[in-house]
């Protein structure tokens, strides 16, 4: 019986992972491939290393 309990159990978490709607972690805006960065243009350089702080830190 505990056999036959675990067996279904297992085959509820399984299908409950594969249904599970896929997680989007795309960037719209700030970072892309476009972006330049300018040696001069401290702003720019702070921007960059604030999102990937956040980044870092949330991912």
């Amino acid at each position: 019986m505990k056999f036959l309990i675990m067996v279904i159990l297992v085959i509820l978490t399984v299908s409950m992972v594969l249904a599970a709607p896929a997680n989007d972690e795309t960037i719209v805006g700030q970072l892309g491939p476009s972006d330049t960065i300018s040696p001069q243009d401290d702003s720019q350089i702070l921007l960059k290393l604030k999102i990937l702080k956040k980044l870092l830190f949330l991912g």
